[in-house]
């Protein structure tokens, strides 16, 4: 091989071995990336130092779905009313809500003169409570808050219900402002149920009753009367102290029982302050007077609910019922 076959041999010799230097070193960069940035092959070996990825085992046991909070308020088609139910009550997952005894509702909205309604009613159409509720207006046309405890005062008819949350018109009474909540009951007729004669609780409220008095002077003077209530009420004195508002029924009036309760209160809440428990009313008791009277309505509260507990309006126990 003459001298210039051997130059160009050697030229194409290092040709390719800088070639094949530079290929090389362009894919252990990339590599070098692709690793950097997170796109790791898998290992193919146990014995690999390079840690698995690790996998969360399926949920052999999944829990259901939980049903937020916020599932339980609705707001009126106008957007002039939120109406929310409260107290840890619970809802399936069409949101129908589980109607207790009793139970909270609240929100904000406006209504003429502060005052608006709600009623409940079961898949016949019997009411099973209605009333109305107070709204803490800051002024005309502003939305202020509200609150109410419903309760049963009928025996429902079937499994389910609604409850409606609204404003009587002024103009012609037809709702407007209106939520609407379907309701399941938790109690309903049948002996297992409790709420009949013979499942249902057992409640003792106290009327003043003049045929039975033994002393007219004696204001405190109180006797009692068995009501049967839906469901357990054992542990609730807000359905006892709903009793006592409601007022005797038309029989125990034929017997001669009264109250001197005034009508027209909402049902309190039950606080705790420095002397005691206390009845929180969000208003009523203005114009009661006379030492006689403000015994009789003390008595009654006390043997039904219980003995020495306080009556108090939004808070303040100082300023009424004072003989």
């Amino acid at each position: 091989m003459n001298i210039k076959a051997k130059a160009a041999l050697t030229t194409f010799i290092f040709c390719l071995m800088a070639t094949l230097t530079a290929f090389v070193v362009r894919e252990s960069s990339m590599y070098r990336i692709s690793w950097n940035n997170g796109d790791k092959d898998e290992p193919t070996s146990q014995s690999s130092s390079t840690k698995p990825v690790e996998q969360n085992p399926p949920d052999i046991n999944p829990q259901p779905e939980k049903i937020e909070q916020k599932t339980l308020c609705k707001k009126s088609k106008d957007g002039v009313m939120t109406a929310c139910i409260g107290g840890g009550v619970a809802a399936d997952a069409e949101g129908s809500i589980t109607f207790d005894n009793p139970t909270l509702m609240y929100g904000t909205t406006t209504a003429f003169e502060n005052v608006a309604n709600w009623k409940v009613v079961d898949g016949k159409g019997t009411v099973i409570s209605q009333g109305f509720y107070t709204v803490a207006s800051p002024d005309v046309g502003i939305p202020g808050p509200f609150s109410a405890w419903l309760f049963y005062d009928a025996t429902p008819k079937t499994a389910s219900g609604t409850l409606m949350v609204y404003e009587a018109s002024a103009k012609d009474g037809e709702p407007i402002h209106e939520v609407v909540f379907p309701v399941t009951f938790l109690y309903k007729i049948g002996k297992l149920n409790g709420c009949d004669e013979l499942s249902g609780s057992k409640i003792v409220v106290y009327w003043s009753n003049m045929q039975k008095q033994k002393n007219e002077y004696d204001c405190e003077e109180v006797f009692p009367v068995t009501h049967t209530v839906c469901g357990d009420s054992s542990a609730n004195q807000l359905i006892a102290v709903h009793e006592l508002l409601k007022g005797p029924t038309a029989w125990e009036k034929t017997k001669g029982y009264t109250t001197n309760i005034p009508e027209g209160l909402t049902t309190p809440n039950i606080h705790h302050n420095a002397q005691g428990k206390f009845l929180d009313f969000s208003s009523g008791f203005e114009g009661v007077s006379g030492s006689c009277r403000v015994k009789a309505i003390r008595a009654q509260f006390e043997k039904t609910v219980e003995a020495g507990i306080g009556i108090g309006v939004r808070g303040d126990t100082n300023v009424i019922l004072q003989p």
